[in-house]
């Protein structure tokens, strides 16, 4: 008798059903990180001239609100844990899942090496540039320098993958505890910085920071003027700008991976993913917008400008982020301490939910016999999968020493959000074919999911909109006028390169399950079991 293939590695997945809503909605909110307003101001300030910061969150929030839409519209359809590799694999061509899931691995994992080092640079860096303003110590100036070395970033840097992946190994609901508790600490941090400036004026803030700073508030802006800096709000300038809203954005859609997860899918994804987007659209036009009525948005712009470009009117300790800056507004050690604090949490806490994104991701693929098998063990005691884990580990400590001895940091970022917005086109082709390629599965999915806007399924226009808002964003992501730079053809052969790479390890798994007789086409014609 024929031995009949079986369809995947095994009947049942192991992982079990335990994220409510309220989980669900943090762990995106994390993962999109309400601290990083208090840098991506300087990041996006001083590399886009004429960028209005609140009215850029605006801008970038219609068209990922729609995104977010078609992934919650696609995880509903299909709740299982892999997010868009699940979607897409059986939606569009199994190659192309991988290729796809493969670019969203590799890229946001590429993030740990960098981000683990604002810890260092813009956590504890600040909080001791804090404390020796508000102090008058110079000591802890020297500790500022001293954590921020580039030995002190590895080590710090280093601590923090161990930190992720233990917090992992002992399974979701150990992660979670870890995810929660920086959480709290995130929000609190953000609740001091934005009391601190409710609390303070223009006048206040002037006055600090010229008895404080070794510096004058308004010298600044005459030096800025002289360099011919733009401090004035422009429209193309915003739009230019919004940029970092964009990247900023990057993670209501996080909760998508650990879609075999969560319980009450269709309501809790809508509160998670739906309810984070205009959450953190909120929250981050006032943590952008409150700086500029208490230090004024046009100084910002012209510290910010005259800070990166080296400008030798620009002497203050640190960048000037707003963590730093705040400390003029309300200089006291809550202030000092807290505000960096939420950088130090929303580092921590963010890249924990990349790690058990990608780890969900490898999952997935080992379940489908794309990847080895042993990469979808899950451990019997703790329920995580740990062979899956350690190829984490392994990835994410060669972006850590890759970030710190190779990588221009900026830029990095720039091409790597470039890949994930080409990614996010392909899952708006997952969209627009859903309704029309798939019928049969189009028609047993959620009623929200069929709805139409004149005869038209909704999850087919919002995948046009997402194909077309990720080619755009990739296209910009990695032009001169976005970096400041010519496009560096290392980069964008290693983010090309990464896509290629993709469809060949897929390829090179079929050809090799096909020499055992195992057709891994089939495995893609039906959605993978709990």
């Amino acid at each position: 008798m024929a031995k009949t293939q079986r369809a995947f590695v095994r009947d049942a997945t192991g992982l079990v059903r335990q994220l409510s809503a309220s989980d669900v909605m943090m762990f995106n909110l994390l993962n999109m990180g309400l601290g990083w307003p208090l840098l991506y101001s300087f990041f996006g300030a001083s590399t886009y001239a004429g960028v209005n910061l609140p009215m850029a969150v605006l801008v970038g929030l219609v068209p990922n609100f729609f995104i977010a839409l078609l992934y919650y519209y696609l995880t509903i359809a299909m709740p299982r844990s892999g997010g868009d590799y699940v979607w897409i694999s059986r939606l569009v061509h199994p190659a192309v899942g991988f290729m796809e899931s493969f670019a969203i691995f590799v890229f946001y994992l590429g993030f740990i090496g960098p981000v683990s080092g604002f810890a260092m640079t813009f956590g504890l860096g600040t909080m001791f540039t804090n404390l020796s303003v508000v102090t008058g110590n110079p000591a802890y100036a020297s500790l500022a320098t001293a954590v921020a070395s580039q030995n002190s970033i590895l080590v710090g840097s280093l601590l923090i993958l161990v930190v992720l992946i233990v917090a992992a190994v002992f399974g979701l609901k150990s992660a979670f505890r870890l995810q929660w508790a920086t959480f709290v600490l995130m929000v609190l941090g953000i609740a001091v910085f934005l009391i601190a400036l409710a609390t303070s004026s223009p006048t206040i803030f002037t006055n600090n920071f010229n008895q404080m700073s070794g510096a004058n508030y308004s010298a600044l802006l005459d030096a800025a003027s002289k360099a011919g800096i733009v401090t004035g709000f422009t429209i193309s300038g915003t739009i230019i700008g919004s940029f970092w809203a964009f990247v900023n954005y990057l993670g209501y859609f996080t909760s998508v991976y650990v879609g075999g997860e969560v319980k009450q899918a269709s309501r809790s994804q809508f509160i998670g993913i739906i309810g984070s987007t205009l959450l953190f659209a909120v929250l981050a036009f006032v943590l952008y917008g409150a700086p500029y009525l208490v230090m004024g948005g046009s100084w910002f712009s012209a510290v910010s400008q005259l800070a990166l470009t080296g400008n030798a009117a620009y002497t203050l300790p640190s960048a000037p982020v707003y963590s730093f800056l705040v400390i003029f507004a309300s200089p006291n050690w809550f202030v000092a301490v807290l505000v960096p604090l939420a950088i130090i949490a929303t580092v921590v806490g963010s890249l924990e939910t990349i790690v058990l994104m990608a780890v969900r991701i490898v999952f997935a693929w080992s379940f489908d016999g794309v990847t080895p098998v042993k990469l979808a063990e899950v451990s019997e005691k703790r329920g995580s999968p740990n062979y899956a884990l350690a190829l984490v580990a392994v990835v994410g400590l060669i972006y850590v020493l890759l970030s710190i001895f190779a990588a221009n940091v900026l830029t990095f970022n720039a091409y790597a959000t470039s890949g994930l917005f080409l990614a996010f086109a392909i899952a708006g082709v997952a969209g627009i074919l859903f309704p029309y390629k798939h019928k049969e599965l189009f028609q047993s999915a959620p009623a929200n999911v069929q709805r139409k806007l004149a005869g038209i399924p909704i999850v087919a226009i919002l995948g046009v909109i997402t194909l077309l808002t990720g080619i755009f964003v990739a296209y910009i992501a990695a032009s001169p006028i976005f970096t400041g730079a010519p496009v560096n053809p290392y980069y964008m052969a290693g983010m090309i390169g990464v896509f290629v790479v993709g469809l060949v390890i897929y390829e090179v798994s079929a050809l090799y399950q096909k020499s055992k007789g195992i057709d891994i086409s089939l495995r893609f014609k039906q959605v993978p079991p709990e």
